[in-house]
């Protein structure tokens, strides 16, 4: 266990010690920051223009697609194919840790950096959502927010230090954990109620299902990727591969919603039907962007994650007996 988490680590802490990972999440964050403004313009428009679901705007349109295709293969590009290139993919593989362990650590950290870069999206929730916020008292409030500070900064100071700062980090944490266990246990109990501080003017679910399927779209993307990233040696070559094979499960959708492909007014029309069931875009933007949560969409990914990572592993047995 201590391995895995020390692996996970070295992988988690590469994206910052390099320009990669600044590249992929300024990236990110401008063409989030550019769809936000595009979204709230939408919401507060006069006349006949507007927007049904704020999330559409937001992950539903060609501009997000067109940043969301590079992403996947930016992160992926170096977890096995500079280790080829650099020697050391040899020293890993002859290291006492099995083929599979290191395959899921290499891709828990970039899973790990990839849901990094869409925690400051939260921060456009509240203005999406109309979220108004109230504290039952000053007390309980102030007991709340300093849990949920500390927390995350135990985390990652449990995540990133070593030695005298560790108890630091354990300390943090669990102080934040009891502070939001006291304050719910006192908001239950003594004052017979359950209190949610924060009341959505807008229905929270399609949100909530959109972070969904682009975590599940999200973590298909990066085992495609780390798939072939094991197969090449050259990190470049890595990104262009995993671009064109992650084009089978966008084009369709940019297609469609850039409006060079009008859907046929048959539905059940057999090549519409699989472009529909592969493109993920088509997904985020008509079901998960309404609040619709599609277990078939989720199959896919969850399939076609499996099916990378397991390729991986066959990627590196066969280096291995070669």
């Amino acid at each position: 266990m201590r391995t895995s988490l020390s692996l996970i680590r070295r992988e988690f802490a590469a994206y910052f010690l390099g320009p990669l990972g600044y590249v992929a999440l300024a990236l990110f964050l401008l063409g989030g920051g550019v769809l936000f403004r595009f979204t709230v313009d939408l919401l507060t428009a006069e006349g006949a223009k507007g927007i049904e679901y704020p999330m559409q705007g937001l992950v539903g349109n060609v501009g997000f697609w067109l940043v969301f295709w590079v992403i996947p293969p930016l992160l992926t590009m170096r977890l096995f194919a500079e280790e080829r290139a650099t020697g050391t993919l040899e020293m890993l593989l002859t290291a006492p840790i099995q083929d599979s362990r290191v395959v899921i650590c290499k891709y828990l950290a970039c899973l790990l950096f990839y849901i990094l870069l869409w925690l400051p999206t939260l921060l456009f929730l509240p203005v999406l959502l109309d979220l108004h916020f109230a504290w039952p008292g000053w007390s309980i409030g102030r007991a709340l927010v300093a849990g949920s500070l500390a927390i995350p900064v135990g985390l990652v100071i449990l995540t990133f230090s070593i030695g005298s700062w560790r108890p630091i980090g354990s300390t943090l944490f669990f102080a934040g954990l009891a502070s939001w266990v006291a304050g719910i246990v006192y908001l239950r109990l003594v004052e017979k109620s359950v209190f949610c501080p924060i009341t959505p003017g807008i229905d929270p679910m399609p949100a909530a299902a959109a972070y969904v399927g682009l975590f599940g779209s999200g973590a298909m993307f990066l085992a495609l990727g780390l798939w072939v990233s094991s197969l090449v040696k050259n990190p470049i070559v890595a990104a262009l591969v995993a671009l064109a094979v992650n084009l089978a499960f966008i084009l369709g959708g940019l297609l469609v919603l850039g409006g060079f492909y009008v859907p046929p007014a048959d539905t059940g029309d057999a090549g519409f039907r699989v472009m529909s069931f592969l493109s993920v875009p088509l997904h985020v933007s008509q079901d998960f962007a309404r609040g619709i949560i599609d277990t078939r969409h989720l199959l896919l990914y969850g399939s076609v994650t499996l099916a990378g990572l397991f390729l991986t592993v066959r990627s590196l047995e066969r280096r291995r007996w070669q």
